[in-house]
């Protein structure tokens, strides 16, 4: 279980960069396209974590 853990937190972060990256292409070639791409990368990198319950979700919902 462990494992399967990190490999799912490995998946949610390189989503992360991967939209902070089309973000930032987005915003250089002034392309719509890119950010709209960028934008759903984001909210599924949000699903991800919600879904599987990683420890980063829990470190930031429950930081109180």
């Amino acid at each position: 279980m462990e494992i399967a853990s990190f490999v799912l937190e490995i998946c949610f972060w390189l989503l992360l960069f991967g939209a902070i990256f089309f973000l930032i292409l987005s915003i250089i070639y002034m392309d719509f396209m890119i950010f709209i791409c960028s934008i759903l990368m984001v909210i599924s990198s949000i699903l991800l974590a919600c879904e599987f319950r990683l420890k980063v979700y829990d470190y930031f919902m429950k930081k109180d």
